[in-house]
């Protein structure tokens, strides 16, 4: 893993400083003296983690400004292997001290476990699919797992003794891989069932020591003492199914789209278009790279007539650490009047792009019909009718029944039973207690009223109405003074009285 994430940070730093092709430089660690830096790795916030062996202690390195540091692990361990957990810390492995370490890449807080068996030598360390982190143990020729969260560990003999197992990568089926270096093999376990097996590679002898995932659906390792490099097959497919086209139809000033590319899943995941700064898109004319355009659009111009444009998209798996690339056919550059089918836009054919503006305004066209239904917001207004629901307050004209005397005992009358207490018709909301009143008697009954032939208030039981005909109207001018009360209102007519 550590071999294919330097790969990509050559590449990846290249891009993010401008350095031409094949030129170099270096930057010296932050503690000199006796160390070795060995794994290295792309952290989660940019930067570059490596270990520093004979120092025992975790380095950074900014890719761009180049300033470094560095922390003292938590044992003394010449730590040789560095991963990124799924949480976002820097895992790697303590050689000397059989510890798996972790550091945090923004606090630098550390801490330390022990791995299973107390003399494993762990070595290699990488992201499992299921979200564990995976090591080899020379020591005690075993694949260790831990969980960055629980931080249990567990681990398991691989095919045959003695093997020593060294480099470590996760394949693009999902099992993980490893050199046996003893046995001059290649072997793979399944992180969930725990199966091993083992294949011979192409020479015997061959000490494998670094593997990885290629995107081709392979695996690839150096054999050091054949000095040659070497492949498995995993039965898994090639990370790139289809390429991406050129969509816009080639014409000059016309904006061209690169789009359509399809991939496989490694370690049952799709691939990122932005996982390093190299990952994206890149446009070319005739097989030269036009500097400056990395979107996924570009619009070329009418010098660019007569040209082949292609497109690549390159992405980056990021449990395997592997980066594949794909490329469009070439498509040449025309005219921007040339293309015949040009008028067909109108009709939304978006091969036609040059003719495509006339199309947008159709949809202007489309618009309109949303006016319309604004006119039916207008008829909201109506509900302004219900303000016609104040006229209610007319109902106040119930104070002009305030010249009855006895109002305030009309009010009373709301309750009806204050009705019989006065003998000159009670009003209130129960009209029926006003017979007792001879003169008008009020109430929701107005036919009680004629008892008092001048009294009759409003139909509503009213105790004013009764007062009309009879001489205790005005007694029933008293019940408006129940304003202060459900049936003032009513009172208003009792002034009629």
């Amino acid at each position: 893993m550590a071999l294919v994430l330097a790969a990509s940070l050559a590449v990846g730093a290249a891009a993010a400083i401008g350095m031409p092709l094949g030129q170099t430089s270096d930057f010296a660690v932050p503690t000199v003296g006796v160390t070795y830096p060995k794994g290295i790795t792309v952290g989660p916030e940019g930067n570059l983690w490596f270990t520093e062996l004979g120092a025992s202690r975790i380095g950074e390195i900014n890719p761009v400004t180049h300033a470094t540091a560095d922390f003292a692990t938590p044992s003394s361990s010449d730590p040789p292997g560095i991963t990124v957990g799924p949480e976002g810390n820097l895992w790697f492995t303590e050689a000397t001290a059989s510890k798996i370490g972790e550091i945090n890449p923004v606090t630098h807080a550390t801490a330390d476990f022990a791995t299973p068996a107390g003399s494993g030598e762990p070595y290699a360390i990488t992201a499992g699919p299921e979200g564990n982190l995976w090591f080899t143990e020379e020591g005690v020729s075993k694949i260790g797992e831990i969980n960055p969260v629980t931080h249990a560990t567990s681990n398991f003999a691989i095919p045959a003794a003695s093997l020593y197992p060294f480099g470590l990568t996760v394949g693009p089926e999902g099992d993980l891989w490893f050199n046996e270096e003893g046995a001059h093999e290649i072997g793979e376990i399944n992180p969930v069932t725990h199966e091993t097996s083992d294949f011979a590679p192409p020479t015997a002898s061959g000490d494998p020591q670094g593997i990885t995932a290629g995107p081709d659906g392979n695996l690839w390792f150096t054999e050091a003492a054949a000095r040659k490099i070497g492949v498995i097959g995993t039965n898994a497919q090639a990370a790139s199914i289809l390429a991406p086209v050129v969509a816009g139809g080639g014409q000059a000033n016309t904006p061209q789209v690169c789009e359509g590319a399809r991939w496989s899943n490694f370690a049952f995941q799709q691939p990122l278009a932005g996982l390093f700064s190299f990952d994206g898109f890149q446009w070319r004319l005739n097989g030269t790279v036009i500097e400056g355009q990395t979107e996924q659009s570009f619009t070329p111009t009418g010098g660019d007539i007569g040209g082949a444009l292609t497109c690549q998209e390159t992405v980056t798996y990021p449990l395997t650490d592997t980066s594949a690339v794909a490329t469009s056919k070439p498509v040449t550059v025309i005219a921007e009047s040339s293309g015949p089918t040009g008028a067909t836009g109108p009709t939304g054919v978006g091969a036609t792009g040059a003719t495509g503006p006339t199309g947008t305004t159709g949809a202007t066209g489309g618009t309109g019909p949303t006016g319309s239904s604004g006119l039916e917001g207008a008829t909201g207004l109506t509900g302004a009718t219900g303000l016609t629901g104040a006229t209610g307050s007319t109902g106040t004209t119930g104070p002009s029944g305030a010249q009855g005397t006895s109002g305030g005992t009309g009010s009373t009358g709301a309750t009806g039973a204050t009705g019989p207490s006065g003998s000159e018709g009670p009003s209130g909301a129960t009209g029926a207690t006003g017979p007792s009143g001879s003169e008008g008697p009020s109430g929701a009954t107005g036919a009680t009223g004629p008892s008092g032939s001048e009294g009759p208030s409003g139909a509503s039981g009213a105790t004013g109405p009764s007062g009309s005909e009879g001489p205790s109207g005005a007694t029933g001018a008293t019940g408006p003074t129940g304003t202060n009360g459900s049936t003032g209102l009513t009172g208003a007519s009792g002034s009629t009285g």
